[in-house]
């Protein structure tokens, strides 16, 4: 084992180069021996790659050792809660106003409108501009809507169309947001540390899936729905300020992540923006790459770069054909519990917060596992059982067994988009990192529009059981499709 762990410096720069040694580099023992063991190949395979190495480093909860990402995730932690409070006060507001389930999901729709429409730009204005300060801007706007809805309930004036036109605001902020805030944590943790800062962003949002649901439905009996709202807009303040306390370093100048370099070969997913070896430490990008001219090549780019690409095509594909008919159930939850169970404000909010559980659960069971082995398996079996488990919560005969089969669902979801999200994550060069998840926020929320119109209108036409159901058959038979279609991705590790 001593001898594993001594590797020369020639050695080392001959198989990674612009990578320091281990002599230079601040590892742990544990680490020292997976990176000696996998540079020398003593397995008999040939020597992985930069990124495969990084993801054998077995680092739980390393993201909280960046003081920078400490302030965001917990700032985001409290505006989620306040979110998907809102979201639940919101989602009973339609079904007082409204019995039409296509008019409660058509307004939930509105939501992600801007996001099919905008995300491709927005995603290269991602690229181009300072992430914090963006961030900054759009989370200023979504408080000021919110409160501006929590006036219009208030005052009692509050009309669907009112809903409709707040929602397509807050859509066109996400569209900035969304895209700006998957690309920030590359320059909160840098590249070693990304998986699990991923891990433990996704752990922060079921936790505000459990917790936002639980306090809404606290709120909505004890000081009414417009409560609600002012609290979503107050949660804001958290991560304002976390983002005000935020510093960074510049990195170096580096000549990889020059846009004209990056137009001539836009495969490679190794190249960063000063923080790809295996000391990288997160740093903002040099300003000269916000101070470059948006073009219309930089946009279509980041779309050019994932079609030709083995394993993110089909990903994004597969999260667009689920999210299109799977997902789409949670805009009905106020019908199931009004009109199916019988139910009031309680019963809905128990259902939004038992699918949190369940999705809470796989959260923290991956951030706990601090490595992601066999993604392609995981994948797919976290589409398929998802799809099983709306099956399941579609003809569940009570509220208690449909809550149950939420844990499931919530559970086998999480599962499947955090294996996505980690695969984009890893698979996108930082140059293009903001246009590649503005395609992955297209597929994920841009499709729901369309998801959401279709199960409405199934559910007003047929009845909202055989609605949800067709639907996650319908995505359950696209997920095998893909993966007998693009078999390697089964085998992506």
């Amino acid at each position: 084992m001593r001898r594993m762990r001594t590797i020369t410096k020639s050695t080392t720069e001959k198989l990674f180069p612009n990578t320091p040694t281990l002599e230079e580099t601040p590892l742990d023992e544990e680490a020292r021996e997976v990176v000696g063991v996998a540079a020398l190949g003593l397995d008999g395979k040939k020597p992985p790659d930069e990124t495969r190495v990084l993801e054998a480093v077995p680092r739980r909860f390393a993201a909280f050792t960046h003081p920078n990402f400490r302030l965001f995730w917990l700032g985001n932690l409290f505006s989620l809660v306040g979110t998907w409070a809102q979201q639940t006060a919101q989602g009973w507001l339609m079904r007082t106003l409204t019995p039409d389930p296509f008019l409660i999901t058509g307004v939930a729709a509105c939501g992600s409108l801007p996001i099919l429409l905008l995300t491709l730009y927005t995603g290269a204005v991602a690229d181009r501009v300072d992430k914090r300060r963006l961030l900054l801007l759009t989370n200023i706007c979504a408080m000021i809507l919110a409160t501006f809805l929590g006036v219009l309930v208030f005052t009692k004036i509050v009309a669907v169309w009112h809903i409709a036109l707040i929602a397509i605001c807050l859509g066109i902020v996400n569209a900035f947001d969304i895209p700006t805030r998957q690309s920030f944590n590359m320059e909160l943790v840098g590249r070693r540390d990304l998986p699990n800062a991923i891990a433990l962003n996704s752990s922060a949002f079921n936790a505000a899936r459990v917790l936002g649901p639980t306090s809404g439905g606290w709120l909505l009996n004890n000081v009414g729905i417009a409560g609600c709202f002012f609290v979503n807009a107050a949660s804001f303040l958290a991560l304002i300020f976390g983002l005000t306390r935020m510093s960074f370093r510049r990195c170096p100048p580096n000549e990889a992540t020059d846009n004209e370099k990056a137009d001539d070969d836009v495969t490679s997913s190794t190249r960063s923006s000063g923080c790809d070896d295996l000391n990288d430490e997160p740093c903002l990008p040099d300003e000269e790459v916000h101070r470059r001219a948006l073009r219309r090549e930089d946009i279509l780019q980041g779309f050019y770069f994932v079609r030709r690409h083995e394993t993110l095509w089909p990903v994004v594909m597969l999260v667009a054909l689920v999210s299109l008919f799977a997902m789409s159930f949670s805009s009905l939850l106020p019908v199931f519990a009004k009109d199916v169970f019988d139910s009031d404000q309680n019963g809905y909010s128990q259902l939004m917060t038992w699918n949190g559980v369940g999705a809470l659960g796989s959260a923290v069971a991956l951030a706990i596992a601090g490595s992601m082995r066999h993604k392609g398996k995981r994948l797919l079996l976290g589409a398929l059982l998802f799809c099983v488990s709306v099956e399941l919560f579609a003809f569940a005969p009570t509220l208690f067994s449909a809550c149950g089969a939420l844990v499931l669902v919530g559970w086998f979801l999480l599962t499947f988009l955090t294996t996505a999200n980690t695969l984009v994550q890893t698979a996108a060069p930082d140059e293009l990192r903001g246009r590649v998840f503005s395609l992955y926020s297209l597929a994920l929320i841009g499709t729901s529009p369309l998801g959401a119109g279709l199960i409405g209108l199934m559910a007003k036409y047929f009845g909202p059981r055989e609605a949800v159901a067709l639907g996650a058959s319908a995505a359950a038979l696209c997920c095998i499709g893909i993966f007998l279609f693009y078999r390697d991705l089964w085998k992506e590790r």
